[in-house]
């Protein structure tokens, strides 16, 4: 069993490597939250949610300045398409909690 700080280090380096893939915003997003306090799991959730939250907006084509053209529309798009998944080639309703961290 590790500990909590040994824990932690390993999502830190998680973090770390993921940040290299993507642009600068969420390397200083991570930097808020870290210098807030937050734990690195939490932070690890909030990237990965906005990553992909980048990923439907750009449709993969990753931007530096994505976050500067997204619209309401695309916000409200994003939304309704959590509430739904794709499963065997059959759509299905997410529960709400699994809404509820997206």
């Amino acid at each position: 069993m590790i500990g909590k700080i040994e824990q932690e280090n390993k999502i830190r380096i998680k973090i770390k490597e993921k940040l290299n893939g993507l642009p600068y915003i969420f390397t200083a997003f991570y930097n808020y939250m870290d210098s807030d306090q937050k734990s690195y799991l939490t932070i690890k959730h909030y990237i990965e949610y906005v990553s992909d939250f980048m990923d439907f907006v750009t449709q993969g084509v990753a931007d530096d300045e994505f976050y500067k053209n997204v619209t309401v529309p695309q916000i409200r798009e994003y939304i309704v398409s959590l509430r739904r998944r794709n499963e065997d080639g059959e759509e299905l309703k997410n529960s709400d909690s699994i809404q509820a961290t997206r």
